[in-house]
């Protein structure tokens, strides 16, 4: 607080009084302020506009906002008369908070900058730190949280430089920004702030900073669920309580969330008793809508089963909430009655409001009804098109299933018709030729190997057809060997890579190993007769997260359209095949040649 002349002494004591009590007994520190005012010898100086801004304050503590504001305004005109920026920007951020719980925004946004001009030109971080913490409440009662907590940071920032200043500041910065987290649901933020906030105001006795303080403290830990903690911060601020009006607007918002938190606990009595004493000493200081009230008090009674009171309430609230959805058609109606003033044309009005509330209430009841069909339709629609999906894939699986095997039957049957029957042919053939007295013959012995090798090919295919078997060896062996086989008798360049190099590949299932192999063998088989391949490269690894890759890349060429029908058989045995397995394929034709990708799950 500025000093004023000498003849001035007594109303600055007077006025020191006033703000050491201001935060800890309201009422005493009114009692030092009108003392201040009445021992005042001259209006020009800079303690005479700190008073009327101390007792306006005084007035807006316990919740008499009319008066205070009309006390700021008078305040903030002596403070431009005295050219005093200490008392402008005082009065002007008071003023905009006063609008702002008026509901009248523009106004409160209006004074708040005029404020913060004033107060950044003075280097004033501590109202600095004021206006930046209630633009914040502004923005963060209009729900715009997002928006409002940049300006929480930058008053915790200007707080932080005026600490020594000004502590309730300091305190009052950190409980805002703690609340806004708390609404944000960012609660591991949210409640070291508050807890700067209340060790704080405990540390200088300040009842009403505690009370602050506790409010957002308590939502905090309801959200987490920890009610040892929500019960042990009542019976803290019940104790605070008696040293602050009822009528004020920290008791009040106290009472506004004990009552909330003790109605959801189902201790309906305790909750009752809180909003009975808002709705005793409410004023203009309850930050809810009065149909909120109402609404909560009517919850109460019926949860201690006094369901005449309940309904009582739940009328009124409901009415309430009408009034407020109607407000501008009440203003046309009010409009009418001053110019007719009859009793006629006010009945009529009251029948058209009556008539207003039915259909209104009507109106939400079908559409709620609308709502609840609509999401009853579409959850049957979900189920049934899940069901339908379900039923296709399975189908899908099915008709796989029964493909694969039907091939592998097919396979085994030619295998074993190949191994007995044409096997042995071509080796009965070679031997009744060997019988023959030309058998040195040259062109005799040219037929001895195409038979022997013919015989050799028969073999080779009867085992490639011939299901693998996986209990002496597992898939990497045998993609190995397969391999190696595939560039010694067709003499195409084949490579083989596999990993990791310390992997288990015994504990891939049999079943799934199978499937792999024969993949492998029709992709290798597709490559050499429509791609022309000369070398190929097949690649086998698992990750971290048990997922398997293999890779078959071939060079040559794309297929031609003609063996696009004939090819399309082998391509689709392979999709069935990984369908099967529950896995993913996809071909990619590239200048370097084809490349087939399949990934599943071990």
């Amino acid at each position: 607080m500025a000093r004023s002349a000498p003849g001035n002494a007594l109303a600055n004591a007077y006025s020191d009084l006033g703000d050491y009590y201001m935060y800890k007994v309201p009422d005493s520190a009114n009692y030092y302020f009108q003392k201040g005012l009445s021992h005042i010898k001259e209006k020009t100086a800079p303690v005479y506009t700190g008073l009327l801004c101390n007792v306006a304050a005084y007035s807006q503590s316990i919740g008499e906002m009319d008066k205070a504001l009309s006390q700021y305004h008078f305040a903030y005109d002596e403070a431009q008369r005295l050219h005093w920026n200490e008392g402008k920007v005082v009065a002007a951020s008071s003023m905009g908070v006063l609008y702002r719980r008026k509901e009248m925004p523009d106004s409160a946004l209006y004074y708040y900058k005029e404020a913060l001009e004033v107060a950044e030109n003075q280097q004033d971080m501590s109202a600095v730190a004021n206006l930046y913490t209630n633009i914040t409440v502004l923005y963060a009662n209009g729900s715009r949280l997002e928006e409002a907590l940049p300006y929480a940071k930058k008053g915790i920032e200007a707080a932080e430089l005026s600490k020594h200043e000004d502590i309730i500041q300091y305190i009052y910065s950190y409980s805002t920004y703690g609340a806004v987290l708390v609404k944000l649901n960012r609660l591991e933020e949210g409640t070291p702030a508050l807890q700067v906030a209340l060790r704080e105001s405990e540390k200088i006795g300040s009842s009403q900073m505690e009370i602050k303080s506790l409010i957002p403290l308590l939502r905090l830990f309801d959200l987490r669920e920890l009610r040892d903690s929500v019960f042990y911060y009542i019976n803290k601020a019940e104790k605070i309580l008696p040293a602050l009006p009822l009528s004020s607007t920290e008791v009040l918002g106290y009472y506004e969330v004990k009552g909330q938190l003790m109605e959801k606990y189902g201790r309906y009595k305790e909750s009752l008793e809180a909003f009975e004493i808002i709705e005793k000493h409410r004023g203009q200081s309850l930050q809810s809508p009065i149909d909120r009230l109402y609404y909560h008090l009517g919850l109460n009674y019926h949860g201690l089963n006094k369901d005449e009171r309940a309904y009582e309430y739940m009328k009124e609230a409901y009415l309430a909430k009408d009034s407020l959805f109607a407000q501008e058609v009440q203003k046309q109606m009010s409009d009418l009655t001053v110019k007719y003033k009859t009793k006629e044309k006010e009945w009529e009005i009251e029948q058209l409001k009556r008539t207003q509330a039915e259909q209104y209430a009507s109106m939400v009841q079908k559409i709620a009804w609308l709502v609840v069909a609509l999401l009853i339709v579409t959850s049957i629609c979900l189920v049934l098109l899940y069901k339908k999906r379900a039923a296709q894939k399975e189908l899908d699986l099915r008709l796989a299933r029964q493909y694969i095997d039907g091939l592998e039957s097919e396979r085994k049957r030619l295998a074993k018709e190949l191994h007995d029957g044409v096997c042995n042919d071509l080796l009965g053939i070679e031997m009744y030729m060997q019988r023959s007295p030309n058998v040195e013959d040259t062109n005799l012995q040219t037929i001895f190997s195409l038979l022997e090798q013919a015989r050799v090919d028969v073999r080779f295919i009867s085992h490639e057809l011939m299901p693998p078997s996986l209990q002496y060896a597992n898939l990497d062996m045998m993609l190995s060997d397969y391999t190696e086989r595939i560039e010694k008798i067709h003499g195409i360049h084949t490579q083989y890579f596999s990993s990791p190099l310390d992997m288990n590949w015994y504990q891939i299932p049999h079943q799934k190993a199978y499937e792999l192999y024969r993949i492998v063998q029709e992709a290798i088989t597709n490559a050499m007769l429509h791609g022309g391949a000369g070398a190929i490269k097949v690649s086998l690894a698992v990750d971290e997260d048990d997922f398997l890759s293999l890779s078959v890349q071939a060079d040559g060429q794309k297929p031609k359209e003609e063996t696009n029908k004939t090819e399309g058989i082998g391509l689709r045995t392979i999709a069935d095949r990984v369908k099967c397995l529950d896995g993913i394929c996809t071909f990619n034709y590239e200048d370097l040649g084809t490349i087939l990708t399949v990934k599943l799950k071990v």
